[in-house]
């Protein structure tokens, strides 16, 4: 989605943070090019908004499909580092995004750990959190989250693999100026506020109230072999809790790959095409 110079300004008035703007109409992958600008030393709360993406990346190595339409941009963070932060600025960025969605659109979104936004049961934005880090370097240290949403259907259609699974908050082109600009700074706001005391956890409790998993089986895989489990909650670390063999064992993002949704008969695999972006 282009973002006139009228929009970006009231974009900037609608910040309770110091963020930085730099808007392009076309780019590789936001999160690319704000990971460079990361290692050149920008500050925290830099935002990379691209109006489309031509090498838009999801987890795994993934491609995202981003075309005009959607929001696509990324944030980056500089906090105090440790194994959990990249998972837990994911998981406050879905809860960010779906309650900024619910607030602008009137949705009622639902999320899919460990990072996709669902609204009307397809997915309308990914997420990507991606770390950089350097012992030696610890004030160089970065977290850049990128995300994608589907704010306007595809002028063409989404792809036929995806056709089904794909989803947009709105489901014509129509003129949406205002409303994706006030989408992006609750965004933003929210990511910030929740970042900003992210050890505390502000968001946890709403991650779990909008999970659609709960209760359902699931196919992952986890050291290369395939299980299949059913998830009974998400952890204090915001990990999956499933139920195997009568034990109940957490698992984290890095470590599983989630392969299918039994009952909803959903394929993680081919969603990561939806448009948007971006974890892990």
């Amino acid at each position: 989605m282009k973002f006139s110079e009228m929009m970006l300004k009231e974009l900037e008035n609608r910040f309770n943070f110091p963020v930085e703007i730099h808007y392009v109409d076309e780019t590789t992958s936001t999160n690319t090019v704000l990971k460079q600008m990361a290692a050149d030393g920008a500050k925290e709360g830099t935002v990379y908004l691209a109006a489309r993406q031509t090498q838009g990346r999801g987890r795994m190595g993934r491609s995202f499909f981003s075309p005009d339409g959607g929001l696509y941009f990324s944030m980056l963070f500089r906090p105090k580092m440790n194994p959990a932060t990249s998972l837990l600025l994911t998981v406050a960025a879905a809860v960010a995004v779906a309650e900024a969605m619910d607030e602008v659109f009137d949705t009622q979104s639902k999320i899919k750990w460990v990072n996709d936004v669902y609204v009307n049961g397809k997915k309308v934005c990914g997420i990507l959190a991606e770390s950089q880090l350097d012992p030696s370097k610890p004030t160089e240290q970065a977290v850049i989250v990128g995300i994608g949403i589907n704010v306007c259907a595809p002028k063409d259609g989404f792809p036929t693999e995806i056709e089904n699974r794909a989803g947009a908050l709105c489901e014509t082109n129509e003129a949406v100026s205002d409303q994706a600009v006030r989408l992006l700074a609750e965004i933003i706001n929210r990511l910030y506020s929740f970042a900003s005391v992210l050890s505390e956890k502000p968001f946890l409790t709403a991650y779990r109230n909008r999970s659609f998993l709960i209760g359902k089986t699931v196919s992952y895989k986890r050291g290369g072999t395939q299980q299949t489990a059913q998830v009974t909650g998400i952890d204090e670390q915001a990990r999956l809790v499933v139920l195997q063999n009568g034990q109940e064992i957490s698992l984290g993002a890095g470590e599983v790959q989630l392969m299918s949704i039994a009952t909803e008969g959903i394929n993680p695999h081919d969603q990561e095409r939806n448009g948007g972006t971006q974890q892990d």
